[in-house]
């Protein structure tokens, strides 16, 4: 790949009155910011060099003098409306103008600006000639295109010794540059133009993509090990080789070896100093520091200070480089080097945001064999419980951290180990004693202003009240959570606790919130490439997207979370991920795909984590369902709901308990799930959530036999956002109708409102299954959805008339919810099945059907 240098004369004009006589034109396309800063930088000296005055400011400019100017955004708008000035009064000064075309650039506003409008409508990544040729002439200069520069591996020295020499030699036309480093005859009149002091230096800095190329350039050259140091050593000082870039550390990897292989290892280690200490004070890149503080046998505590300080900053983001660059300082340090016991700290937290449980295991193993470790001993066994719990052990974590309180450690290590162990045995369904830790916790958080321990003590409150039901309190504790959480200094516990509020906001029935929660982290996490929490916020947006009935976005989130899982080692959440993936895929009609997800749950028992286990069960025993094993499937959702009861987390119980009912119900075996009632009574009483009542509402129904009840829980249901509990909650209403014979109008309107529900959400499997139980029952059925127009007026319910009475004089359906006293979701939903069956799509159509009478 090379770079194109290409200039222009042909058809010059003789500027206008208008328009400044400009010696070049710089159109710049594929090069960055940077790279434009260095080609400028370039010019500017070599345009010194031949003794000319050189500004960057457009009001500084005049005829006596070189103007270099970036059209970057950030320039200030004082110095454009001095180049405009400049323009406006025709003065003929000498500039070069780097017009970037990438997008957001503003070459657009200059180039209309500098020249007459309509010569170039747009400007693209890569200009062609014939603007370019187009816009030198208008201007009355060279133009010079600096074009597949990112073809090169985007190095701006190439493109900046390209510059200088272009510059120096006032040369209008260059042969193509190689970037392959080989030096041949034919690339003239470039290497005519290159000098051994100057030149060869911004070259050999510009092609060195690795070491092979380097020696080959130098070869090539003439240059032997020592003029290539110093040709390096220049190219960093004058900024063309930008130093922690690839070709940087390569080319120093290359000279170090040189140096050895010359028995010089003293001056190797020296140099490998000098470039760290170089780097320290430029802030560069902590990963090629770290190689050549190591290289060069530097063990001051200033330099092991400041690397444990960047591997500190990188955890939240980018834990696996923080795990390298200690990794590499504890391998090669001595036993005893300053600072080690805060290294191997930071270490294990860096190894846990990863999810590398074995790892932080073996460190504090070894932290405890050689005597160093016992003061530490709190922080590393509360990072290893941290690494066991992202990989879903939570059982063993509790162990770990029980353990650790014998340890010994400050008060406030204890005060934070006992905030974390409280939330862990939450986790574990150890449901009244992490109650009363984590408010021994939260006291001695308070106490003591520790903020993030305050948090996590207020995480696992929140918890246990969830687990009973209490939501409201739940999200409210939660909310507090975060707050002291974003006043605290652990990014862990910032993220952790919001995808917990996240979640409680699901189920407080708070979509919208939810989404805004999950969103916003999705966004700071999408751009880490190695962090723990990646997954959390995908598992959050696909849950909320499955219960909101958008089963394509919900497989894709889910799907993203798996994979984001396995890409930073945690399984946090993964068993839920699967369950519900799985769900999806049975109700689609798609059993293999459900069962690829089931078998690699049960890959996993050995660590089953208890507070996704039900989840688990509820999935399998859908499918057990679905392949006509109802006594399976029975004996999975009683064994979920014993769990569940057994740890008193009673609020699941809304979800497992309707399924549970409705196949004992086909099995005559609803006497054995008379316990599950009260308990879902009381949840429903503490949670007032819609979706719980109506859950409590259709199992009692189920149990009881009693239509009326489940009709009760699908209008409860209505004022939710949970369509495919809806959909499933009106089968059984249906169902139930057609048993007692009591309203077969309502039994086929439920089947029909069901069937849409499943449609609109993808879930093939139901419609099919649906269509077939209605014709069973003698039915209408429609082929699809769009037959369903033919319904017509005479297909709504009196509700649904009322409804669209109302539309048809105006009324919005907040003044309809409020006239009808009913939820305005109840109106939407209504408004909705109204669309379908008179076959309409907007109110318009419908206020003027009900106008004309045609809807009563």
């Amino acid at each position: 790949m090379s770079v194109n240098v290409s200039a222009t004369s042909a058809g010059r004009s003789t500027p206008s009155a208008e328009t400044p006589a400009v010696d070049r034109v710089f159109l710049v396309s594929g090069l960055p910011g940077s790279g434009r800063s260095h080609l400028l930088a370039a010019w500017a000296a070599a345009e010194r060099a031949r003794g000319r005055r050189v500004t960057t400011s457009p009001s500084e400019a005049s005829a006596d003098s070189v103007l270099i100017f970036d059209d970057a955004d950030r320039a200030a708008p004082a110095e454009r409306d001095a180049l405009r000035a400049l323009v406006e009064r025709g003065e003929p000064v000498r500039a070069v103008l780097a017009l970037s075309s990438w997008p957001g650039g503003a070459a657009a506003e200059w180039a209309a600006m500098l020249r007459p409008a309509g010569v170039v409508e747009r400007c693209v990544p890569r200009v062609p000639d014939a603007e370019l040729r187009g816009l030198a002439s208008d201007l009355g200069g060279d133009a010079v295109e600096v074009d597949d520069v990112s073809g090169a591996g985007g190095h701006p020295g190439l493109v900046a010794a390209v510059a200088h020499v272009a510059a120096r030699e006032g040369l209008t036309r260059l042969s193509d540059v190689p970037a392959s480093g080989r030096v041949r005859e034919g690339d003239v009149p470039l290497l005519a133009a290159l000098d051994r002091e100057t030149s060869d230096v911004l070259y050999v800095a510009a092609l060195c993509g690795d070491a092979v190329e380097v020696r080959r350039t130098a070869h090539g050259l003439g240059l032997t090990p020592a003029e290539t140091l110093r040709a390096l050593v220049a190219a960093e000082r004058a900024g063309i080789l930008e130093p922690g870039a690839e070709s940087w550390r390569f080319g120093h990897a290359w000279l170090a070896d040189i140096l050895i292989a010359g028995r010089t290892a003293a001056e190797a280690r020296s140099r490998h100093s000098l470039i760290a200490e170089g780097l320290l004070a430029e802030g560069g890149d902590p990963l090629a520091i770290t190689h050549h503080l190591l290289a060069s046998d530097d063990r001051s505590t200033s330099a092991v200070s400041w690397l444990i300080e960047e591997a500190t900053q990188r955890i939240s983001e980018d834990p696996l480089s923080a795990v390298q660059i200690l990794e590499t300082l504890m391998a090669t340090a001595p036993p005893r080097f300053a600072l080690r016991e805060q290294a191997r700290r930071v270490l294990a937290r860096a190894l846990a945001a990863a999810g590398r449980a074995p790892d932080v295991e073996r460190l504090v193993e070894s932290a405890l064999a050689d005597g160093g470790g016992k003061s530490e001993s709190i922080p590393l066994l509360i990072h290893l419980s941290e690494a066991l719990l992202l990989g879903d052990d939570v059982r063993k974590s509790v162990d770990v951290l029980a353990a650790a309180a014998t340890a010994s450690g400050a008060a406030h290590e204890h005060d934070r180990l006992m905030a974390v162990r409280s939330f862990h045995r939450v986790l574990a369904g150890e449901l009244q004693a992490g109650e009363s830790e984590a408010e021994e916790a939260r006291r001695r958080g308070q106490a003591s202003g520790d903020d993030v321990g305050e948090s996590i003590a207020l995480s696992a409150l929140a918890h246990v009240a969830y687990y009973r039901g209490d939501i409201r309190t739940a999200t409210r504790l939660a909310d507090e959570a975060v707050r002291h959480a974003d006043r605290g200094d652990s990014d862990e516990a910032r993220r952790r606790s919001r995808y917990e509020l996240g979640m409680f906001l699901i189920h407080a029935d708070e979509p919208d919130r939810a989404a805004a929660v999950f969103e916003r982290e999705r966004e700071r996490s999408d751009g880490n490439s190695a962090s723990w929490h990646l997954p959390l916020p995908h598992v959050g947006l696909g849950l909320l997207a499955f219960h909101r009935g958008r089963w394509d976005e919900a497989t894709a989130r889910l799907s993203d979370a798996l994979r984001f899982g396995e890409q930073v080692s945690t399984r946090w959440e993964s068993w839920a991920a699967r369950a519900h993936l799985a769900a999806m895929a049975i109700d689609r009609g798609r059993l293999d795909e459900a069962r690829v997800h089931l078998d690699a749950i049960e890959l996993e028992d050995a660590n089953t984590p208890h507070h996704s286990l039900d989840a688990v069960l509820w999935a399998r025993a859908l499918m057990a369902d679905a392949l006509g094993q109802p006594r399976e499937a029975f004996d999975l959702l009683r064994r979920a709901t014993d769990l569940i009861v057994d740890y008193g987390v009673v609020s699941r119980l809304r979800w497992l308990a309707p399924d549970l009912v409705r196949i004992a119900r086909r099995l005559d075996r609803t006497r054995e799930c008379r316990d599950v009632l009260p308990l879902l009574d009381e949840v429903a009483s503490r949670a007032q959530a819609p979706y719980i009542t109506a859950a409590a509402l259709r199992t009692r129904a189920l149990h009881e036999g009693d239509s009326v009840l489940a009709i009760r829980a699908v209008e409860v249901l209505r004022d939710a956002y949970r369509p495919v509990e809806l959909a499933a909650t009106a089968v059984d209403a249906a169902r139930l109708c057609t048993e007692t014979r009591a309203d077969a109008a309502s039994a086929a309107e439920l089947f029909r409102e069901a069937r849409m529900i499943y449609h609109d959400v993808g879930a093939a499997g139901r419609v099919a299954a649906l269509r077939d139980e209605m014709r069973a029952h003698g039915f209408f059925t429609l082929q699809d959805r769009k037959v369903r127009v033919a319904d017509g007026p005479a297909s709504l319910t009196p509700a649904e008339r009322r409804v669209a009475d109302l539309v048809g004089r105006g009324m919005s359906n907040p003044a309809i919810a409020q006239t009808l006293s009913i939820s305005p979701r109840t109106v939407e939903t209504h408004v909705a099945h109204i669309f379908t069956k008179l076959g309409i799509k907007s109110r318009v159509e419908l206020a003027v059907r009900a106008a004309g009478g045609l809807v009563s």
